[in-house]
């Protein structure tokens, strides 16, 4: 059976979808399963033994070739995990037999095969509802950690780079202040004040990361700092980022695409959340064993939008020494 698995939003996102292709290929060796990704998160399942194929998907195609392409594809099954009217529009006019999205959306007619689900106030976590998605192909089914197949020579390449930093492995702590927009930031100069005790404290190197974009935030959070990080600022791809984070002690960061990097190479994670409803850590929390969640004591709010809050700071409550005790009880154990 020739399946298609549309995830096009971010690196997050996708990961916490890889459990997908693994699930179909439990169920089936003979399924042949594609992942329309964007070009950016195509590394994400580079090398990835439950993949087949890819089929790149840009915004700015138009509807005729992405129509095209899609029935070239002579796709079975069709699975929209982040779906969109566009996406579902084009599975159908591409004649795919078989379109499985969501029920509670307006188009959701354009799915033949509809999953009673609303996301945003549900209380399993997106790897289980993204497996849920599946569960009329492969059964229950186990839940899995998200993953990100990296290789002797990529592991041994970002040994190098980190050794020509000054950094040895497992001697450092990455800090990535940024979510991408994903969900509210926990104050830069508390990193600051962080990486600054985790230098002088802790005796360990800090790595500080940046995406595309946070070169202003990085250099506020250093420029606030008594000592000196080492300090790297989108100069990292995907695989090579997953690669570091296999080589570090800990990564400190807010609810983002990094932090779900971290735990599919079994880096342990302290991860600081807002209490935005539809960004609970219940929903998009780091998985697995020897992470910490730190949340501020207040109740979620709704109203939460915009870059600032207008009600309050709630992040500002998040203090600097409960991430460090978080930090401290993770590096001794």
């Amino acid at each position: 059976m020739r399946i298609l698995v549309v995830r096009t939003d971010r690196m997050g996102d996708v990961l916490l979808s890889t459990p997908v292709p693994r699930a179909l290929k439990k169920a089936s060796r003979d399924n042949h399963v594609t992942m329309m990704l964007t070009q950016y998160a195509k590394p994400i399942v580079e090398k990835s033994p439950y993949v087949d194929d890819v089929f790149e998907y840009a915004s700015n195609e138009s509807d005729r070739d992405l129509i095209g392409r899609l029935k070239r594809g002579e796709y079975d099954v069709a699975i929209l995990l982040h779906p969109t009217f566009r996406l579902a529009w084009v599975l159908a006019r591409a004649h795919i037999p078989r379109r499985i999205g969501t029920a509670s959306r307006v188009y959701s007619v354009l799915f033949n095969e509809r999953i009673s689900m609303r996301r945003s106030v549900s209380a399993l976590h997106e790897v289980e509802c993204n497996l849920a998605m599946v569960k009329g192909l492969c059964g229950t089914g186990e839940s899995w950690l998200p993953e990100i197949f990296i290789d002797d020579e990529e592991k041994n390449g970002a040994s190098e780079n980190l050794e020509n930093l000054g950094l040895n492995s497992r001697r450092f702590t990455v800090i990535h202040p940024g979510s991408g927009g994903s969900a509210r930031n926990w104050p830069v100069s508390y990193f600051s004040t962080l990486a600054d005790a985790v230098l002088s404290r802790m005796g360990m190197k800090v790595l500080v990361t940046g995406g595309p974009g946070e070169e202003e935030l990085v250099s506020e959070m250093t420029s606030l700092m008594s000592s000196t990080p080492v300090t790297v600022i989108g100069g990292f791809g995907i695989r090579e980022l997953a690669a570091v984070l296999q080589n570090a002690r800990l990564l400190v960061t807010n609810s983002t695409g990094p932090m779900h990097l971290a735990t599919a190479v079994g880096t342990p994670v302290v991860a600081i959340f807002c209490p935005i409803v539809g960004c609970s850590p219940g929903r998009w929390g780091p998985l697995g064993n020897g992470n910490a969640v730190l949340m501020p004591d207040v109740v979620a709010c709704k109203k939460c939008t915009g870059e600032k809050c207008v009600y309050y700071d709630c992040m500002e409550r998040v203090s600097v020494d409960s991430v460090l005790g978080a930090v401290k009880s993770l590096l001794t154990h």
